[in-house]
């Protein structure tokens, strides 16, 4: 006999073990096994509905947001767009029930995953909508930090300000000349917040990529300040 409420986490469970499998694979074997991981969430939404399961609704939305955008990862064009919408979507079907207030972990992961989605989408737009997505994942960053702080989250609060840091580096690239020294700071005084918990002697592999971003950051600030 078939129980929906029984049956609902192992769908979800297979959906992570797909995306698990997803990240050791390559090519053709990594999109079907994301796509395998998007049909079980699908099909764990179908029982996991927002009024009768909201925490279990919760967490598969947010890990089809996540499998959505890492298939966006490996598409390109109309298709890209579409799965990181997809991802947006999900996220904010997530967030409906993983109030602050109730579910602040799990609040503060989704306002990070939502952020990543919108930068992923700034990297397909151009002009007015690639700033307004990254003023959006500023936005969702920010939002997470308030409960991601370096005291109680220390290695999410060291992620997410790593995460915004990269954010306000691409503004940087497109802002106006005027609005060039403010963005440089807020990512600096990011990237230098994450270094506070991504010490060289306990995250080698963290501090390793976030002193190569403050490489980057350093090269852009030179450059610009070379156009004036």
């Amino acid at each position: 006999k078939y129980y929906p409420a029984i049956n609902a986490p192992p769908l979800n469970n297979l959906g992570v073990a797909y995306r698990n499998i997803a990240e050791v694979s390559e090519g053709k074997e990594k999109r079907e096994s994301l796509d395998r991981a998007v049909k079980a969430y699908h099909a764990a939404l179908e029982v996991r509905t927002r009024k009768e399961f909201p925490s279990g609704y919760a967490t598969t939305q947010n890990n089809l947001g996540v499998a959505c955008r890492n298939i966006a990862e490996v598409s390109e064009g109309k298709e890209k767009r579409e799965y990181l919408d997809k991802s947006v979507k999900a996220y904010e079907a997530a967030l409906k029930v993983y109030t602050r207030k109730e579910f602040p972990a799990d609040y503060a992961m989704t306002q990070n995953n939502l952020g990543n989605a919108y930068c992923k989408i700034a990297e397909v737009s151009e002009g007015d909508k690639k700033r307004g997505y990254l003023d959006k994942a500023v936005e969702a960053y920010q939002v997470a930090l308030q409960v991601y702080t370096r005291k109680e989250f220390p290695s999410d609060y060291a992620t997410t300000q790593n995460n915004l840091g990269t954010a306000y580096v691409e503004i940087l690239r497109i802002c106006r000349p005027a609005e060039r020294r403010h963005n440089y700071e807020k990512a600096r005084n990011a990237f230098e917040a994450a270094g506070a918990v991504w010490t060289e002697e306990h995250f080698p592999s963290d501090y390793k990529m976030l002193m190569n971003n403050i490489a980057i950051l350093e090269r852009d600030w030179k450059r610009l300040q070379e156009e004036k």
